[in-house]
């Protein structure tokens, strides 16, 4: 998952309530495009999720962490809104079509928590909840991963090159200090997929 502060909305939603009568009527209009840039942006142009770069911002699209028809009064509520990747193993998708049943309390919410307080990864590309976590928190960690399917084969895929790319740099340093290590993070590319794998392998 990609933490990110969220600012203030780009737009008044007490407005859009009056001026809207559902999400569909929404959709493609001026307000709706101004919410999607900013989010795009204060997301670093990352899935919220599984943390994929989206290249484009039509490769992702609005979506809301508590499913509209679960709570049809947080259609038009800023903190419930994020940008998702448009995979349909994965992520808004997945959760809102084949998550099952859940509680909202149990998603972590990247916009409020830093996840990498929450989960390690393993050689093999996996994302695993802390060791150290209370049994409260590891339920949570749990649950985020089952909910948005963050260990489909695609994704411990990409994050197993993460894994990978890391392994290869500590082989080829000898006892890497801090600053070693952050010039090495510095130098990623802007784009690079799943960057949180590469600040909690080196524990940064």
């Amino acid at each position: 998952m990609h933490q990110f502060k969220r600012g203030e909305a780009p737009v008044d939603f007490r407005i859009i309530k009056q001026k809207y009568a559902n999400w569909d009527a929404f959709i493609g209009s001026s307000e709706h495009i101004a919410i999607g840039d900013q989010l795009y942006e204060q997301q670093d142009h990352y899935c919220a999720y599984c943390e994929i770069y989206l290249h484009d911002k039509e490769d992702g699209f609005i979506e809301h962490l508590e499913r509209q028809r679960d709570n049809s009064k947080r259609i038009f509520d800023w903190s419930n809104m994020f940008v998702s990747c448009r995979k349909h193993d994965s992520c808004g998708i997945y959760k809102d079509n084949q998550a099952g049943e859940f509680k909202l309390a149990d998603i972590i919410d990247p916009s409020r928590e830093n996840p990498e307080d929450f989960f390690q990864y393993d050689s093999q590309g996996n994302i695993l909840p802390r060791k150290d976590l209370t049994n409260a928190q590891r339920k949570r960690a749990e649950e985020t991963i089952r909910i948005f399917n963050l260990n489909c084969p695609r994704l411990k895929s990409i994050r197993l090159k993460a894994v990978e790319a890391v392994s290869f740099f500590l082989q080829n340093s000898i006892a890497p200090n801090q600053k070693q290590i952050k010039d090495y993070l510095e130098m990623l590319p802007n784009d690079i997929d799943c960057i949180s794998v590469y600040r909690v392998l080196l524990k940064m």
